[in-house]
C-alpha cells in the first residue's frame, strides 16, 4: 500500500505542479476511491504531501534568492490558509457529528474538493 499513497502523492505533486493547483485536490478523491485508508488517513497523507510540496518550493525559492516572494502578498494569503483550514476543519467536524458512517463524510468532502 505505501507504493501506491507514494505514486498517488508523486503524481497528484508532478501534475499539480504543471496545472498550477495543490495536488492535496488530486490526492483525497483518488485514495477515497482506492478505499485503502480511513477518511481521517487520507486526509492526513494529503495535508502532508501538501506541505511537503510548499515546503520544497518555498525552500527551492529562497535558495536561489528569487525576488518571487512577495511577503505583502504572501504572508496574508498564508494567513487566510490557515484561517480557511480552521474553519474547514470545524465545518469538517460538525458533519462528522450528523454522521455515523464515515464514508458518508468522506463522500461529502471529496463532492466540495471537486
Amino acid at each position: 500500500m505505501d507504493g501506491i499513497y507514494f505514486l498517488v502523492a508523486f503524481l497528484a505533486s508532478v501534475l499539480g505542479k504543471i496545472c498550477g493547483m495543490g495536488g492535496g485536490v488530486m490526492i483525497k478523491p483518488v485514495l477515497d476511491a482506492c478505499h485503502t485508508a480511513s477518511v481521517a488517513a487520507i486526509n492526513f497523507y494529503s495535508g502532508c504531501t501538501v506541505l511537503g510540496m510548499s515546503c520544497w518550493s518555498v525552500g527551492k525559492a529562497a535558495w536561489r534568492r528569487d525576488n518571487l516572494l512577495d511577503f505583502r502578498v504572501s504572508v496574508p494569503l498564508a494567513a487566510g490558509a490557515a484561517l480557511g483550514g480552521l474553519l474547514g476543519k470545524e465545518i469538517y467536524c460538525q458533519l462528522a457529528s450528523l454522521y455515523t458512517d464515515a464514508e458518508v463524510i468522506g463522500g461529502v468532502q471529496a463532492l466540495f474538493l471537486f
